[in-house]
């Protein structure tokens, strides 16, 4: 069973990873967890340096105040999708 839950995070991390979107996931503390590598590169990063740290590595205060809102809604179940171009 292990192996198997490898392989299939494998396999999602491969799907995020060819998405010319920015794919990301954060913890409840806005920790990113999850970054694919459209999202890093628009940081001129790779996704592991990312993976870890908080939003406001990369964000203002101010900005990440708005992105926390969506946060709390995503938490709650909602399905949130930010057509924004932030970067």
């Amino acid at each position: 069973a292990e192996h198997s839950a490898l392989n299939h995070r494998r396999l999602l991390k491969s799907i995020i990873d060819a998405s010319p979107d920015w794919i990301f996931a954060k913890d409840p503390e806005h920790r990113l967890i999850l970054v694919n590598h459209a999202f890093a590169a628009a940081w001129s990063q790779v996704p592991a340096m990312m993976e870890g740290r908080l939003d406001t590595d990369f964000w203002p205060a101010d900005e990440c105040a708005r992105f926390h809102s969506d946060d709390r809604r995503a938490f709650a179940g909602e399905f949130v999708r930010n057509t924004d171009d932030v970067a």
